[in-house]
């Protein structure tokens, strides 16, 4: 969100308690249990709040005042820049920095100093618990309830923030080290990025983050079934968000490293999507859906029935954008013959059938 402060937000910070504010917002940040993620809101003046109230609360939706959201950061910055000298040489000031960087990150999706100040909190208390199973993962558990938290709310920057993904990804690589006797689970992990592409519709780092989680962690997709699970997630979230083509990019990265579930899963899911292509029209000529098709057709060895059923779709489309003078006809038609061209150029042979 934006660090501006309107004069009227400016003039009313000195009004009330503000280490209380902090205090109620840093411990609904950090002391959430689960499982449910936290769904936070910045409430503007459209949604007033009696001046004795912090933040509304209804189980895990939480919504925080913008006015609360910079008082609570005044002190939190405060807190920050005190303990930077000093350290973290004691529990409670390894606390207060852990809570004052919970609201900095907050307030400011790309301030580098909060997370990295969270990963040196972090790696103490992991090293402090070193003999401890259940504390290593406690403390792991809290940071990443905290992050999803962040990346999955309807906040304005922190879906799309590589500060964020980047701790995320930090994060995922300390259960790897801490010698946890569980797996990272991927399809978890998963729910983070689909959530973050709701919300942010083409996030390039969300889905860049899938990449590598599934490179990473394959181990935690050596059965089938599992892969298969993941397949038709990514599948129904591209159906159901079929412009962006961030979603079909991830599928058609599925089917290449052999992550589809089953070998005919890819060709499957081309054919289905064929088929919708050609019950829904126009709706779905658009540029995302004609790159996955022509992307995953000039792959798989299409049969002839495969190849000629992709044929028709397009020249039917094609016709019908053709016979629109609308500017959407144009680009339509800009699409699907950019498309049919690259397919041309990239396909491999044609199997019998």
């Amino acid at each position: 969100m934006s660090r501006a402060v309107e004069k009227e937000v400016a003039a009313s910070l000195k009004n009330g308690d503000q280490t209380h504010v902090f205090r109620e917002i840093s411990q609904v940040l950090t002391q959430h249990e689960g499982p449910e993620l936290l769904e936070i809101e910045i409430l503007g003046r459209s949604h007033p709040v009696p001046a004795e109230q912090v933040l509304l609360r209804d189980q895990n939706a939480v919504g925080v005042p913008k006015l609360r959201l910079i008082q609570a950061f005044v002190v939190a910055r405060q807190i920050l820049k005190r303990h930077a000298g000093r350290g973290l040489s004691t529990p409670e000031a390894a606390e207060g920095v852990n809570l004052a960087t919970a609201v900095l990150l907050l307030m400011d999706a790309e301030h580098l100093t909060a997370a990295n100040t969270r990963k040196r909190v972090l790696s103490s208390h992991l090293a402090a618990a070193d003999d401890d199973a259940q504390g290593r993962l406690f403390y792991l558990e809290r940071e990443k309830l905290l992050v999803d938290s962040l990346l999955t709310s309807r906040l304005h920057r922190h879906t799309k923030s590589p500060n964020l993904w980047s701790h995320r990804r930090w994060l995922m690589e300390q259960y790897r080290t801490s010698r946890l006797p569980v797996d990272v689970d991927v399809l978890a992990g998963m729910q983070v990025v689909t959530t973050s592409g709701e919300r942010h519709p083409r996030n390039y780092y969300a889905w860049c983050h899938a990449r590598w989680l599934v490179k990473t962690f394959r181990s935690d997709l050596d059965e089938a079934e599992r892969r298969r699970l993941l397949w038709e997630r990514v599948v129904s979230w591209c159906y159901a968000h079929h412009d962006d083509v961030s979603g079909w990019s991830f599928l058609d990265h599925l089917g290449v490293q052999g992550l589809a579930g089953d070998a005919d899963a890819p060709l499957e899911t081309f054919s289905r999507t064929l088929d919708l292509v050609a019950k829904l029209g126009r709706a779905w000529a658009n540029e995302s859906v004609w790159w996955y098709l022509r992307t995953t057709a000039a792959r798989l060895p299409l049969s002839h029935t495969d190849r000629d059923a992709f044929r028709s779709v397009h020249q039917r489309l094609l016709a019908l954008a053709l016979g629109q003078d609308l500017s959407a006809g144009r680009d339509a038609v800009g699409v699907l013959e950019t498309a049919w061209r690259w397919y041309e150029q990239n396909r491999v042979g044609v199997v019998g059938g």
